[in-house]
């Protein structure tokens, strides 16, 4: 009876946390405001019962998980800092990369991370394109005339939201934005160092699956396209493969794309390879596919 009970204002609970976007310090506020969880329940719910009940109800997506059916390339690891950055340069020639390799020996690289990643400073580029806001209204302006043009410029490359990264259709999520922008104040210069992986850990998951559990957590964000671009960018063997669609496709769920300006953020975007060629498309977000990985940067 007590379950039935509080399911309704639970419901409601949880759904203001994903709202809300609350991490674990705010749930954690309010699971220690006895008070307001008296008043869920008229005082009649034990504490107890609360935190058991929202802590099994916490993660509306679990079940959209499936068993992995594609993985890494054999044997491939990311390509070397140096390398990275030569990358780089030849695209952003204008951006300093002084600090890279200093930076890059102060980041310990956790287990679950395929290494570090060079990354360029989203505000830098976009002063240097004069793209205002570029976490914002000018974020899908910013991947159409770098990230994604430069992938074009390097191998077959097939872009099916071209013309479709509009401000009303494509946003960041909070936590990416927020994640990203520590990095650029912390780090010097106009590169970024993190340490990610691409899709192995999340392989499976739904991209909402995934990216609750990374922001509800305390080491992970979820990646957003602009990053995943130029890891990609630097690291082409990465989704390579000519003969054989055996790749593990990297969701981005950094981000969030809708079909229509009226519509719900219904979709993430992602990039996977077939048919030769490269290719960065819409995922529904409550797809939870063997082929696919959300991809995530780890923080300090």
């Amino acid at each position: 009876m007590a379950t039935q009970f509080i399911w309704g204002p639970l419901k409601a609970l949880i759904e203001r946390f994903d709202e809300h976007n609350f991490g674990p310090t705010e749930i954690q506020r309010w699971l220690e405001n006895f008070d307001f969880l008296l008043r869920i329940g008229n005082g009649t719910i034990p504490r107890e019962l609360l935190v058991k009940v929202i802590g099994e109800m916490a993660n509306p997506f679990a079940r959209e998980k499936t068993e992995v059916r594609y993985f890494y390339p054999k044997g491939w690891s990311p390509t070397t800092i140096f390398d990275q950055q030569k990358v780089l340069q030849d695209f952003y020639p204008y951006l300093d990369a002084s600090h890279v390799v200093e930076v890059a020996k102060g980041i310990a690289v956790p287990q679950a991370a395929d290494g570090l990643f060079i990354i360029p400073k989203l505000s830098r580029v976009a002063v240097e394109l004069g793209i205002e806001n570029p976490y914002g209204e000018g974020y899908g302006q910013m991947l159409e005339s770098t990230v994604l043009a430069h992938l074009a410029r390097q191998r077959q490359f097939h872009n099916y939201r071209a013309g479709e990264l509009t401000a009303d259709r494509v946003r960041m999520r909070q936590l990416a934005i927020d994640a990203i922008a520590k990095l650029e104040k912390e780090q010097p210069g106009d590169f970024l160092v993190l340490a990610a992986q691409t899709g192995q850990k999340w392989g499976g998951y739904s991209p909402r699956n995934a990216r609750w559990e990374m922001e509800r957590g305390t080491t992970e964000f979820p990646l957003p396209a602009w990053v995943v671009g130029h890891v990609l960018l630097t690291n082409p063997k990465r989704l390579e493969n000519l003969e054989k669609y055996e790749h593990l496709a990297i969701d981005c769920s950094g981000d969030e794309y809708r079909s229509g300006g009226g519509a719900e953020f219904e979709s993430g975007l992602c990039f996977c390879f077939s048919g030769g060629r490269l290719r960065f498309y819409r995922r529904w977000l409550g797809d939870a596919s063997g082929d696919c990985g959300s991809a995530s940067g780890f923080v300090r």
